[in-house]
């Protein structure tokens, strides 16, 4: 009778440092959606904070030191005067089955020199729309925030031809020689049912959370990988050849 010499284990150097390596991989993926979807919940949080916050009297005083202030989104009433004569059509901006705009008016606040860019509503393209334009001095409600970014699918501004696609206060300041434009936006909530007011459109738009989903899809992933792993090279790598292919071959 002889004796089989069990053969040292050992783990294969490739498949282990490749195994390590996308565990990291899928585990880094995993923890940097559970910090998005801390940051997610702190915006839908502060979101829904200010839609239902009462409004705060913003002056040219108290808007100064919004401007630097990162993810702003304050509701409030602004007291002045519209520039007509300065508005501008963001375009394209479909409602539905219509094809419409955004109606962006100049603002006029009550110290005489501070302009703030008011994003009415959405109005529609058709030539014949009529558009109701007070000319007394009015206080609106709607919320203050940075202008939408763009990206690069995003067309550019052609301000010469008067296309704009995007809110870029400095360029409508340069092109219409407004001065003391703030950097920012003002949305516009008010909304009549008279014929011809822009209809409003949200500052917000909630964004959907499915961080904690993908979260755990991702560690589920290196759980899997881990499994296979152990499967193969250590569950399975640990049994003799020959035991393994005794019990495939079956014995005569």
């Amino acid at each position: 009778m002889s004796s089989v010499r069990p053969t040292p284990f050992c783990l294969p150097f490739w498949a282990t440092t490749l195994t390590l390596a996308g565990v990291i991989v899928l585990c880094g993926l995993g923890s940097w959606q559970l910090q998005r979807l801390q940051w997610k919940n702190d915006l839908l949080a502060r979101i829904e904070t200010a839609r239902t916050a009462q409004p705060l009297a913003l002056d040219a005083g108290t808007i100064a030191p919004l401007v630097d202030e990162k993810d702003l989104l304050i509701r409030g009433t602004l007291t002045g005067r519209y520039l007509h004569d300065h508005e501008i059509f963001l375009k394209p901006r479909p409602m539905g089955q219509k094809t419409g705009a955004h109606l962006v008016t100049p603002f006029l606040l009550s110290d005489g020199r501070t302009i703030i860019p008011v994003l009415r509503g959405w109005v529609s393209d058709d030539p014949d729309t009529f558009i109701q334009r007070p000319d007394p001095t009015v206080t609106i409600i709607g919320t203050l925030r940075h202008p939408t970014q763009t990206n690069s699918f995003t067309p550019k501004n052609l301000p010469d031809q008067n296309m704009w696609f995007t809110l870029d206060p400095a360029a409508l300041a340069v092109s219409h020689n407004l001065e003391n434009v703030v950097p920012l936006a003002f949305y516009e909530e008010t909304k009549r049912d008279d014929v011809g007011w822009p209809l409003p459109v949200e500052a917000w738009q909630t964004p959907n959370n499915n961080h904690l989903s993908y979260a755990i899809f991702w560690f589920t992933m290196a759980g899997i990988l881990i499994i296979m792993y152990g499967l193969r090279f250590i569950v399975y790598g640990r049994k003799p050849k020959g035991e393994t292919e005794g019990a495939g071959n079956g014995s005569t």
